[in-house]
């Protein structure tokens, strides 16, 4: 179906205007992750350990999903754009590089580029580094502008029903870091090892989307946190307002009923 050239001019000016508006929501939602709903490490220096950033009732994790879908909008318009504009790109690009040798090796390098920044994402593998607790929902952190020894836990975090013994951070880089835990609550005894690194829990998930990722009771999850079992459908961000537990407490006690559940079988 051949267009006519109003109808393509048409098309091409609101394909273009779309995609500035899209790249304008790229920046803005980049800059937003980036200086609003900052990190963990940004956000416990700032407000502190007990909080979770929300913007619009969204959380980090989830504006960046909205990042990526709008990229990806964005570049399903790009090559619509490329299309509809394909002669006059071929006509600059011939007079650009005259050689035919040069223009195949640019467009044979172009399009190994375009592969390899789709496809490469979901071929990668991360690296392990070592664990930093205190940047991991912990009750506690220290900021390097502090002039105290920050080594001297029970000058800094009041406990309750929780021995000096029981007080451990093991943080030696020279150990193996899958044998370090976090020992530390002001509520009572926290143990988070590697047994429950397993377990991943973000703020924007409930405990109905937890219960059904490992095949627990969400009430199970509920009563062992110490939360109502009818507010199993609200984040976990919002619970942590209300209740006292942490994100270790959540990933103990799915471990917990994980075990309980493998032994009954």
């Amino acid at each position: 179906m051949k267009l006519s050239g109003s109808f393509r001019s048409k098309l091409n000016l609101s394909i273009d205007i779309i995609m500035f508006i899209l790249l304008l929501a790229m920046a803005g939602i980049g800059f937003l992750i980036k200086y609003v709903v900052v990190s963990g490490e940004v956000r416990n220096v700032k407000y502190g350990p007990y909080v979770d950033l929300e913007f619009l009732g969204l959380t980090r994790h989830q504006w960046g999903s909205i990042h990526l879908i709008v990229s990806i909008i964005f570049l399903v318009l790009l090559v619509l754009h490329i299309v509809f504009h394909w002669r006059c790109i071929l006509s600059i690009y011939k007079c650009l590089f005259p050689s035919p040798f040069t223009r195949s090796f640019i467009a044979v390098m172009l399009v190994f580029l375009t592969l390899f920044a789709l496809i490469s994402p979901f071929l990668l593998k991360p690296d392990t580094v070592p664990f930093e607790p205190e940047y991991r929902n912990r009750n506690f952190y220290f900021p390097e502008s502090s002039q105290s020894n920050a080594t001297d836990v029970t000058e800094h975090v009041t406990f309750s029903n929780v021995s000096q013994n029981e007080i451990s951070l093991d943080v030696n880089p020279s150990e193996d870091p899958e044998s370090r835990s976090v020992v530390l609550s002001s509520e009572g005894t926290i143990h988070h090892g590697p047994e429950y690194d397993q377990y991943e829990v973000f703020g924007y998930n409930t405990l109905n989307e937890i219960a059904e990722r490992y095949s627990i009771s969400a009430n199970s999850i509920a009563d062992k946190l110490g939360i109502p079992a009818n507010l199993s459908s609200e984040r976990l961000s919002w619970l942590r307002k209300r209740y006292p537990f942490t994100m270790s407490d959540v990933r103990k006690t799915i471990g917990e009923l994980t075990t309980q559940k493998n032994r009954l079988r």
